[in-house]
């Protein structure tokens, strides 16, 4: 058996003490400048801080073969709360047991974040519209989930350890416990396989990105990829091997995984942003400035430069896309003389396959892509050219909305919001349109169960007041994952004071903590809160509640819920179609349905059944109940709190007193 020598615990040491300096300055200038706290910064956050506890917890084993991680302290705890009963071997070895539990635990989360931010990569790639923000919850959780296994699993395998040193057989075991590390390994291996060719690809073959750092992010990708690889590949190597190299494998595993954490906390330091701020820092502190940073500087990670880009390409080609098969498509704007469509026509779909040149404008080359094309779907064209029709809209107006030549800004800046439902809306230059993303199902939905459906009601109900749709397409792009896109009617009007979305529902319907200057969308609570009454005339009111009874009843036929009423409260408006005055004739409203995709499926059955474990009989105040249900409530909360006469106003008064 091979005893580690003080010169081989002496180079561990060093280079554990080397990457727990690169990671805690890596921690704390993320915490200190908030500019590089974006998405997925937080990831190698988290990577640096595990770091952190691998190398403080590797020191701690290696100075001493009987020494624990947070020093003698824990020695001397163990040996008073068992009120001097313990022995000193007896409470060293719970001690250091316990520090070998601690740094396996660190070497699983170092490994999980590492495989996420390759799965974050990957996500990214195939669908750069998904916010990335919102999936760090699921890495947390499922990197708690493996790090507390796999401690759970040290421990067990702990207890049959009678002695805690680097000269015990079973101390590499425990320590890398018992090859489940490995088996991490090689998940990361597979994943990150899959990153470094999309890397690759996207690198040499598919775009030219937009900025430079797109480049430089790809290749620190692959360069981080392949260095992990190496070191901790022949760390496995030499872990597996170690009776063939007498014993010195458990030496050669810890120092190449040490190594890998100072290697790769170099390269994430390197970044330009980290590392100009580092050096910002540093003078600040020298000379005492107290100057602002310069304005020039270089605040964003690269990471969320490449994002931002493919975000920009994709927005790119959807716009380009949508353009070429409005371009394409045979279907007149005007199609009044065809009376009746056949379930051909509302099953229809065209292919429309876009080729695309360097885009030039106003002699930007801003995108290039070389595959020779992608495909368009577009479904019923014939149907939505003919919904299209009652609003006036002809052909010629969409194409100039679309045209990417008319959307520099949406290219440029991608103008995205977030919807309340997770979707991700786009808006024409003109503000005339939207582009929504949607998932295959509500697709589906759409297009089986609703669409014959909402062709009659529009064509019947002129009083409707559902949110149009105009159209819906699938965009195949190479290297992307389909994306599903609505294309409708842009509510948004110049003047806009505030707006609602109102859903009849009082659990979680309240803005927290809007920003400066927000003006909405605010939710029921707000409304309530804020004692709001679209005061209208009465025949305007009947008229209204007419229209809205009607697109009610509509969506509960087909069994839809969790729809809402958007109301717009504008000033002065510079065109008054589609809105409505209130009785003084001092403000102006619009309002109409939107989010009428939401089908209370098996889905939507477990999430009313799980909130009414929950909360109990306050589940029938939340957004997700039955469409009868829902439809009573939605409607009743117009009747009473939303819209009202200037004579009900008159009354309500009059019973108060």
């Amino acid at each position: 058996m091979a005893i580690w020598n003080d010169e081989e615990k002496t180079i561990v040491i060093l280079m554990s003490f080397l990457s727990l300096v690169m990671s805690v300055w890596i921690t704390f200038i993320y915490l200190k400048f908030k500019e590089l706290q974006r998405h997925p910064s937080g990831l190698f956050f988290w990577i640096s801080v595990f770091d952190i506890g691998i190398s403080q917890h590797t020191i701690s084993l290696f100075l001493s073969p009987r020494i624990a991680s947070a020093g003698n302290y824990l020695k001397e705890l163990f040996y008073v709360l068992s009120f001097h009963q313990m022995t000193s071997k007896e409470s060293d070895d719970i001690s250091c047991a316990i520090n070998q539990m601690m740094l396996c635990g660190f070497l699983s989360g170092m490994m999980c974040y590492n495989i996420c931010v390759c799965v974050d990569l990957i996500i990214t790639i195939r669908n750069p519209l998904i916010e990335g923000r919102s999936r760090m919850k699921y890495y947390h959780l499922c990197s708690i989930i493996v790090t507390s296994g796999e401690v759970i699993y040290n421990i067990a395998k702990n207890l049959s350890s009678r002695e805690c040193q680097s000269s015990n057989d079973s101390f590499i075991d425990e320590l890398m416990n018992f090859g489940v590390l490995t088996v991490l390994f090689f998940i990361y291996l597979v994943v990150g396989i899959v990153s470094f060719f999309y890397a690759l690809i996207k690198l040499s073959n598919e775009m030219i990105p937009q900025h430079n750092a797109a480049k430089i992010y790809f290749r620190r990708h692959i360069l981080y990829i392949t260095i992990f690889w190496l070191l901790w590949g022949v760390a496995a190597i030499a872990y597996w091997s170690n009776d063939m190299l007498n014993s010195y494998g458990s030496y050669l595993c810890i120092f190449l995984i040490v190594s890998a954490g100072f290697i790769l906390a170099v390269i994430r330091n390197s970044e330009s942003a980290f590392l100009k701020k580092s050096i910002y820092f540093l003078r600040r502190r020298k000379v005492k400035d107290t100057m602002k940073e310069p304005p020039d500087m270089w605040n964003t990670p690269i990471s969320n430069i490449i994002y931002s880009d493919l975000k920009a390409q994709t927005t790119f080609c959807i716009l380009s896309g949508l353009y070429e098969a409005m371009k394409n498509s045979r279907s007149s704007s005007f199609i009044a003389s065809q009376a009746t469509f056949t379930e051909r026509d509302y099953a229809a779909r065209i292919n429309h396959e876009v080729k695309l040149n360097p885009y030039n404008s106003q002699g930007l080359n801003i995108f290039k892509l070389q595959a020779p094309y992608f495909v368009v779907t577009e479904y019923a064209p014939s149907v939505f050219a003919h919904l299209r029709s009652f609003d006036k809209i002809e052909k010629y107006l969409i194409l100039e909305s679309l045209n990417p030549d008319n959307n520099l800004s949406a290219l440029i800046k991608i103008h995205e919001k977030k919807g309340g439902s997770g979707s991700l809306f786009m808006f024409t230059d003109d503000q005339k349109f939207f582009m929504k993303t949607i998932a295959k199902k509500e697709r589906q939905f759409f297009i089986r169960d609703l669409l014959k459906g909402y062709h009659h009601h529009i064509k019947k109900e002129e009083k409707s007041i559902l949110c149009r749709t105009y159209g819906l397409f699938t965009i195949r792009v190479p290297g992307l994952s389909p994306i599903e896109l609505m294309l409708g009617q842009n509510l948004m009007v110049p003047g806009i004071l505030k707006y609602y979305d109102l859903k009849g529902s009082s659990i979680n319907r309240q803005t927290n903590s809007p920003e400066e200057n927000f003006i909405g969308p605010f939710k029921d609570g707000d409304f309530i809160a804020d004692q709001n009454e679209l005061v209208l005339h009465p025949m305007v009111r009947d008229s209204l509640m007419e229209g809205i009874h009607a697109d009610v009843q509509f969506l509960l036929r087909h069994g839809i819920m969790d729809y809402s009423l958007l109301v717009f409260i504008i000033d002065k408006p510079r065109n008054f179609t589609d809105l409505i005055p209130d009785a003084y004739n001092q403000e102006w409203y619009k309002l109409s349905i939107i989010d009428y995709l939401g089908k209370y499926d098996y889905a939507r059955k477990m999430e009313h059944y799980y909130k009414a474990v929950k909360i109990g009989q306050n589940v029938y105040l939340c957004s997700v109940v039955d469409p009868k249900r829902y439809a009573n409530r939605f409607l009743n909360f117009l009747h009473t709190r939303v819209l009202r006469t200037f004579a009900s106003i008159i009354g309500s008064c009059d019973e108060r007193f």
